[in-house]
């Protein structure tokens, strides 16, 4: 159990620093933040928690092996470029499920980010995130940490959905995370767990 836990950890937090490594200088299109139009599907891959997420009708995304990842710019989530920073308005996610036998290693929401800004720490260039405040979404329980990676606003959510947690990475550019909130909060909402096989 342990290992399975820190291999979906580390997972993770490497396709979230990927953003940071991918990050582009082209503006953000302008877009209604609250018409999520779009849905992507992971089957689970390699760590389970398969999940449908839906998305602003504007944006992109790309399925790895970790979850999905979503942008207001398509050119972050094939872009190879050196540049440490998105231009404004760009906004990028990251979005995975703990698959259910994982979850249960967390008792709460802020254990597991707790669990992942520990394992996030031992990475380069490591994101650096202020105090878990305990937040309620579609009345359901979670935590969020705010915080920077590589001079980006980085967010972190968690959201307990029936046993599972969603796990959101949200990364911005400096000052910028908050004007997200509506759309970001909408995306990790619509998280819904694929049917147990």
């Amino acid at each position: 159990m342990k290992t399975r836990k820190l291999f979906w950890m580390f997972t993770v937090t490497a396709m979230a620093l990927l953003f940071v490594a991918c990050a582009g200088n082209t503006p953000a299109p302008t877009v209604d933040p609250t018409a999520l139009g779009k849905q992507a599907t992971f089957d689970g891959g390699a760590i389970g928690g398969g999940f449908t997420v839906s998305y602003p009708n504007a944006w992109s995304h790309q399925v790895s092996e970790d979850g999905i990842r979503l942008s207001n710019d398509s050119n972050i989530l094939n872009d190879t470029s050196d540049s440490d920073t998105f231009a404004s308005g760009v906004v990028a996610i990251s979005v995975s499920l703990t698959p259910r036998q994982d979850a249960q290693a967390f008792p709460t929401a802020e254990s597991l980010l707790q669990g992942f800004m520990d394992i996030a720490a031992t990475a380069q260039n490591a994101p650096s995130y202020g105090d878990i405040e305990a937040i309620t979404l579609d009345g359901r329980a979670g935590a969020k940490a705010l915080g920077t990676v590589a001079g980006s606003d980085s967010l972190l959510i968690a959201l307990d959905l029936d046993g599972n947690y969603v796990l959101g990475f949200i990364v911005a550019p400096q000052g910028e995370v908050n004007t997200h909130m509506d759309t970001v909060n909408a995306i990790i909402e619509s998280v819904v767990p694929s049917p147990a096989e």
